[in-house]
C-alpha cells in the first residue's frame, strides 16, 4: 500500500518499457486518470477500471500485466515502469516478466491511496484469494484531534500515538511510544474537558481507553475497557454527562464491502462498572455517526 499527500502529480508512461520517451508532460492526479491511463498502457493486457469502495473511500480497480517475453534490460532505463510521480521519477517499477498486478486506486480525502496485489500466473489461488481479501478489507484511520478550550489543549491522534498540543507550546506525547506496538486512534475530551478517551488496538486485541487529564497535560489513571477482539479500534463519542462513551462498529457484506451488513452496531460503554452495552442494526457510518 502506497499513500500519497494531496496534490501529488503522477506521470504514467504510455508505454512501460519505453517510459523515458512515452513520458507525458501533464500529469494525472485523480483516480480516474490515473487509473485510465494505466488501462491504456501499451502491452499490458490491462482489464477495464471499475468503480470499487474500500474503507469507505471510493477509487478505481483494474488488473495489469507484464509480458513474459519482455526483456527488462531491452527497455530504456533497463526498467518497466509503471508510474512516476513529480517527486519520484522511479515510483512503481515492475519485479520481472509475467508479474501480475491487481491494482485498487483510492481517494482518501484527497489522497491517493494505491494498493497492489503482486502474484505470478502459477501462484495458488489460496494465495491469491488471500491477498485480494486482505487490500479489499483495507481500512483507514486518519488523524483525528479533540480540543479542550478552556487549558488550550488539543488531543491529536497521528501515527498510532495520542498527543497534546498548544500555540504556547511544545507538541507532547502523552500516550504511546516509539518502539511500542500498541496503535492509539480518535482520542476524545470528556464535556468537562478533565478526561480524554481514545481507541486502542494491539495485536488484533481492541480496547477502549480513558485516561485522566490535568490543566499542564499530564495524563494520569488509566483504564483499558476490553470491547471486543477483531474490530477496528473504537472512535469514542461521550454522553453529555460523560458517564457513557459510545462508538459505532460497521461491519460490512463479505460479498459486497460497499454494503452495510446485518449486524453493524453501536456499542455503549458505562464507565461506572466499565459495561458494553450492544445496540444491534444501527449503522456506524464513521465511527461516531449512527443511523438505524
Amino acid at each position: 500500500m502506497w499513500s500519497f499527500p494531496a496534490g501529488t502529480e503522477f506521470y504514467v508512461p504510455t508505454d512501460p518499457c519505453q517510459s523515458e520517451s512515452t513520458m507525458p508532460t501533464s500529469p494525472a492526479t485523480t483516480a480516474d486518470e490515473i487509473s485510465s491511463v494505466l488501462a491504456g498502457q501499451a502491452s499490458r493486457d490491462a482489464s477495464e477500471p471499475v468503480d470499487v469502495t474500500i474503507g469507505g473511500y471510493e477509487g478505481k480497480s483494474l488488473t495489469v500485466h507484464v509480458p513474459d517475453d519482455v526483456v527488462f534490460a531491452d527497455c530504456e532505463g533497463e526498467t518497466y515502469l509503471t508510474y512516476a510521480t513529480g517527486d519520484d521519477p522511479g515510483a512503481r517499477t515492475q519485479q520481472g516478466p509475467g508479474q501480475i498486478d491487481e491494482i485498487w486506486i483510492l481517494d482518501v480525502n484527497g489522497s491517493i491511496v494505491i494498493i497492489s496485489a503482486v502474484y505470478r500466473p502459477d501462484t495458488p489461488t489460496e494465495f491469491v484469494e488471500e491477498m485480494r481479501s486482505i487490500a479489499q478489507s483495507a481500512s483507514f484511520q486518519l488523524a483525528s484531534y479533540s480540543s479542550a478550550p478552556e487549558n488550550g489543549w488539543i488531543a491529536v491522534g497521528e501515527g498510532g500515538d495520542v498527543w497534546l498540543v498548544s500555540l504556547d507550546q511544545e507538541p507532547r506525547r502523552v500516550i504511546g511510544t516509539d518502539t511500542d506496538t500498541v496503535d492509539e486512534f480518535c482520542p476524545a475530551f470528556s464535556p468537562d474537558r478533565r478526561r480524554l478517551a481514545y481507541g486502542r488496538w494491539e495485536a488484533e486485541s481492541v480496547a477502549l481507553a480513558v485516561v485522566d487529564v490535568d490543566a499542564e497535560g499530564r495524563v494520569s489513571d488509566p483504564v483499558t475497557i476490553e470491547v471486543g477482539d477483531g474490530l477496528p479500534a473504537p472512535c469514542p463519542l461521550w454522553s453529555a454527562d460523560g458517564s457513557q462513551i459510545a462508538f459505532g462498529v460497521a461491519l460490512t457484506d463479505p460479498d459486497n464491502t460497499t454494503t452495510s451488513a446485518a449486524g453493524s452496531e453501536v456499542r455503549i460503554v458505562t464507565l461506572s462498572d466499565n459495561s458494553v452495552t450492544v445496540l444491534p442494526d444501527l449503522l456506524a457510518t464513521d465511527g461516531r455517526r449512527f443511523l438505524r
